[in-house]
């Protein structure tokens, strides 16, 4: 799985991602976010979430919120930056704006502004270099 950037993340996500690691809190912010979460004070392997992410991973949610719901937020900033570099990298392989539209839901005119935002805004993250050369060819 693709991780979300660390930076873009809330403050409730950066806590979880602290504890579990960015890998397992992307999975975790994916799966769940915005939803409350019971976090079991004793880890077993049959909990559902060790079932889904690991029993070490929920062991270490167990040692900060164990006995306690935890909010998994949405972090839409995050995920939303996730699916643009998706999309960029999509891009990146020969597909058409039309194709990226198909495959990840959208319109045409949304990818060319996600193509814009990128190119315009220099950011550079994983798939910087799939901006220039998307914007550079012109699909």
């Amino acid at each position: 799985m693709e991780k979300l950037d660390y930076e873009l993340l809330p403050d409730s996500g950066k806590e979880i991602a602290d504890l579990v690691g960015i890998e397992a809190a992307s999975e975790i912010i994916s799966r769940l976010g915005g939803t409350q979460v019971y976090i079991p004070c004793r880890v077993t392997i049959s909990n559902s979430l060790v079932d889904h992410f690991g029993i070490d991973v929920v062991a270490r949610l167990a040692t900060r919120h164990g006995g306690c719901e935890l909010d998994i937020p949405m972090a839409q900033k995050a995920v939303t930056d996730l699916k643009h570099r998706r999309v960029l990298s999509f891009l990146a392989g020969g597909a058409s704006d039309a194709a990226a539209a198909l495959r990840f839901g959208t319109t045409t005119r949304n990818i060319r502004r996600i193509k814009r935002k990128y190119a315009i805004s220099g950011k550079r993250r994983k798939g910087a270099d799939t901006v220039e050369k998307v914007s550079s060819n012109g699909h």
